[in-house]
Order: structure tokens, then sequence, then C-alpha cells
């Protein structure tokens, strides 16, 4: 979801085997600094916060068979709006993988403000009385 200053951000990390054999997979998952845990520490196998990395360990995984894990972290509220948080995930091991080029992931989600409904921008021109006011 959004990132918002104040409140949590909720993510869902997806690994499934492609492949026509059974495999085993180990799924690596690093967070900006700014995050604070709320649930990654409790579904993760393991989870560093000073390093903010959590894994998680997929044995035996079925041909054709998908795992999903999902968690929330925390925004803090004096997180400014524009910055940038990044992350990436990543499955190993690569070896014997038909598709490895879809096992790393990086991103950079933007922090934003909350969404009001009431709030109104005005674009007015240089007349101050009897001019047109639009509100995109």
């Amino acid at each position: 979801g959004p990132a918002r200053p104040g409140f949590e951000v909720s993510y869902t990390l997806t690994v499934c085997n492609l492949g026509e054999q059974p495999a085993s997979a180990t799924l690596t998952f690093v967070h900006a600094p700014e995050l604070e845990d709320v649930s990654l520490s409790a579904s993760a196998l393991t989870y560093d916060p000073d390093s903010q990395t959590a894994t998680w360990f997929f044995p035996d995984m079925p041909s054709g068979n998908c795992q999903a894990v999902s968690f929330k972290l925390s925004l803090p509220a004096g997180v400014a709006l524009g910055a940038q948080l990044p992350g990436s995930a990543a499955v190993t091991p690569v070896s014997n993988d038909v598709f490895p080029y879809n096992n790393q992931i990086n991103w950079s989600q933007t922090v934003v403000g909350s969404f009001d409904p009431n709030d109104k921008t005005s674009f007015t021109g240089e007349d101050q009385f009897g001019g047109a006011i639009y509100f995109p």
C-alpha cells in the first residue's frame, strides 16, 4: 500500500516454483531503515532489525506451487513527504532455475500524504475579483 507517515504499510511477497521439479527457496527482503517492524519478525524465519533484513525458507516447493508472505511495517510520523523508501526482495538459489531473471526486484517507494477528499486546490489567474476559480 501507499507509504504515509504515521500509518502502517502492507506488503505481500510471492515466491513461485515455475520449474518442472520440486525446489527449495530462500526469500530475502530488505526494507528502508525508516520503516519499523509491526508484524515482520513474527512472520519471518529470521529478522535482523539492524540490517532491516528478513528471510523465509520454503522447502521442497512442488512444481507450479506458490507461497506468499504478508506483513506490515510502520512509517513514523516524522518522515518527510516525498522521501524515498528503497526496498528489495530476492530468491535464492539461482542454480538450475528455469527463470533466473525474475528472482530479484528492487524498488523505491515515495512517501505520500494522507488523502483528504475536502482538500481543494485552486488555480487562479491575475483577476482578483469576478474571475473564475478552477478546482481540479
